[in-house]
C-alpha cells in the first residue's frame, strides 16, 4: 500500500508557486465544501488618481488544486463545486499537477472556468433536475485539459501570468461579464 499524499504535495506545490510570484494565497481550512482550496490575491497596483480613474481592483481568484500520479488529463469534480464557481462572480480555476510518483511534478495546468465550461457545468445542471435530481455533491462531472492549459514553466512568475492572461482587461470588466 503506498502511502503517499499526492494532493498534499499539489496543495504545498502550488503555495510555494504563490509565494514565488508575491501572490497572497489564503486556504479554506480543511474542509473544501465551498469548492476551492485557496483564495488568491494580487497585490493592487499603484494608480496615480485612483479615485478618478475609477480605481481597477487587484485580481483576487478561487483556485482548487487537483494534483494525481496518472496523466489521463482529466479530473473528477462534484458538481456541487463546480456550481459554486459558476456562480461566483470572481475568477475561478482548476490549477492541476501530474507528479507520476515522483516528487516534483512533470507538469502543471491552470483550467479557467470560462464560458464554455460554464456552459456545460449548467448543462449537466439542467440534466440532474430534469431526470434524477441527485444532492450536486453526490454527482461527479469529467474536467478536461489540454496543452493549452499548461503552464510552460514551473515558476511563480508562469503561474502569476497565466492568471493574468485570462483577467487582462481587469477585474471590473471581468466581473461585469462573467
Amino acid at each position: 500500500m503506498n502511502d503517499r499524499k499526492v494532493g498534499n504535495i499539489g496543495q504545498g506545490d502550488f503555495i510555494k508557486l504563490c509565494a514565488d510570484a508575491g501572490l497572497s494565497c489564503g486556504t479554506s481550512q480543511g474542509d473544501d465544501y465551498a469548492g476551492w482550496d485557496f483564495f488568491v490575491d494580487f497585490p493592487l497596483t499603484q494608480i496615480k488618481n485612483a479615485l478618478l480613474d475609477e480605481d481597477e481592483r487587484a485580481i483576487e481568484c478561487k483556485v482548487q488544486v487537483k494534483s494525481s500520479d496518472n496523466t489521463n488529463k482529466s479530473v473528477q469534480v462534484k458538481l456541487s463545486n463546480l456550481k459554486r464557481f459558476c456562480d461566483s462572480t470572481l475568477p475561478c480555476f482548476f490549477f492541476i499537477a501530474e507528479y507520476n510518483g515522483k516528487i516534483n511534478p512533470d507538469n502543471i495546468y491552470l483550467i479557467h472556468t470560462d464560458e464554455a465550461l460554464i456552459f456545460k457545468i449548467l448543462k449537466r445542471l439542467r440534466e440532474n433536475q430534469a431526470s434524477e435530481n441527485l444532492p450536486l455533491n453526490r454527482i461527479t462531472m469529467n474536467i478536461t485539459y489540454s496543452a493549452s492549459d499548461e503552464i510552460k514553466d514551473f515558476s511563480g512568475k508562469a503561474l502569476k501570468e497565466k492568471i493574468e492572461s485570462y483577467v487582462k482587461d481587469g477585474m471590473n470588466i471581468y466581473v461585469k461579464r462573467k
